[in-house]
């Protein structure tokens, strides 16, 4: 995926009819591992452009933003 948003991010911006006003987003969903300094350096070493590419972490309790764009998920418990 990050290849394809690398992809999508060197295209974009290329021609001066392209839009300006899009984004990718990455959502860690290991945060205990994914830091934001190690989801930056990951960031880094796939030429992300800040400005157009987010690369998200954070506590996986309670309510979820992503949810507001239908998206869900669980952790596998183990049991099943």
């Amino acid at each position: 995926m990050s290849q394809n948003f690398a992809e999508v991010a060197g295209k974009n911006g290329v021609e001066a009819d392209q839009p300006t006003n899009w984004r990718c987003l990455t959502i860690s969903f290991d945060p205990e591992k994914d830091t934001p300094a190690v989801l930056k350096a990951y960031g880094e070493r796939h030429g992300y452009d800040p400005k157009h590419w987010s690369l998200l972490t954070g506590d996986l309790d309670g309510d979820h933003a992503f949810e507001q764009f239908g998206e869900m998920f669980w952790r596998d418990s183990g049991n099943d």
